[in-house]
């Protein structure tokens, strides 16, 4: 999958880069914590839009479902405040 063009892998180093440099901090467990933070809000946040506007074919819109609700189970064990 592609975003503006550039590959996933592209995408992934950007991001990862970009958010190590924000956070300031060589601790992989203060990285890893915070990624998880930002991932479940993107959780939640996908979920919001796709009640909003829809998830196009209605197969695809509940595996979309599901697949967001796991991850947040996961993620909401680990996460015990949103604070970043």
């Amino acid at each position: 999958m592609k975003f503006l063009g550039y590959s996933g892998e592209i995408c992934e180093k950007l991001f990862d880069g970009t958010l190590r440099r924000y956070l300031d901090t060589a601790d992989e467990a203060a990285y890893r914590e915070a990624l998880d933070k930002i991932m479940l809000l993107g959780y939640v946040r996908f979920l919001f839009v796709l009640k909003l506007i829809g998830g196009g074919k209605p197969e695809c819109h509940e595996q979309r479902i599901i697949h967001s609700r796991e991850h947040l189970e996961e993620l909401s064990a680990r996460v015990k405040d949103l604070a970043i």
